[in-house]
């Protein structure tokens, strides 16, 4: 995907979970305090001058599932 100077996309990220991975990840997240660690990792390419030069990213974030569940359900905020 090219993205060009002053442009945002949005790109699907797809995930395979297994069955048998969900109690863990359950367990976890309640053992958390409904708190969820998200970390997305990657690589971004800058093309310049015909050069290709590869840029390093990383991007954490705390999400609170209890929270997300009553936004969805009540289309409000609860930070």
């Amino acid at each position: 995907m090219t993205i060009n100077p002053g442009e945002t996309k949005s790109f699907p990220v797809l995930q395979h979970v297994l069955v048998n991975s969900l109690k863990p990840a359950v367990s976890s997240i309640i053992d958390a305090n409904g708190i969820l660690d998200l970390k997305v990792n990657g690589t971004a390419y800058f093309k310049l001058l015909g050069l290709t030069m590869p840029i390093p990213f990383e991007s954490t974030k705390q999400i609170s599932i209890v929270d997300e569940i009553k936004k969805h359900f009540t289309g409000t905020s609860f930070q």
